[in-house]
């Protein structure tokens, strides 16, 4: 699935507050030929918070590594252990953890809970 740069800048708009209409205005620039998206702030600023994403991400990372671990697990052995094995293999390699952790931070933003 692709996300236009627009869809990124309101998904950011989004997490950033919970008024996004009053906290920012997306613009699309038709001047060139590939256009121009910008994200301005029209909110008026607030005291700024404390947030440290790395150890955001790394403290998720060990509910998120449990979860596709379970995913893995082979359903009828031995007929699905070498698919399991291989999903297992493709599953566990770096990089597959930032899109889970914005999909559980945007379900807390929005009041739900990973556990749901």
């Amino acid at each position: 699935m692709k996300i236009s740069t627009a869809g990124l800048l309101t998904i950011a708009a989004l997490c950033a507050s919970t008024h996004t209409s009053e906290a920012f205005s997306i613009t699309t620039s038709k001047k060139h030929a590939s256009g121009i998206t910008t994200l301005r702030s029209t909110a008026e600023p607030q005291a700024k918070t404390e947030f440290n994403l790395n150890e955001y991400i790394m403290a998720m990372q060990p509910d998120i590594t449990k979860i596709l671990e379970e995913t893995c697990v082979s359903l009828d052995p031995p007929m699905t252990d070498l698919i399991s094995e291989s999903m297992r293999y493709s599953l566990m390699a770096g990089g597959k953890r930032i899109r889970p952790v914005l999909c559980l931070s945007a379900c807390e933003k929005f009041g739900g809970s990973k556990e749901a």
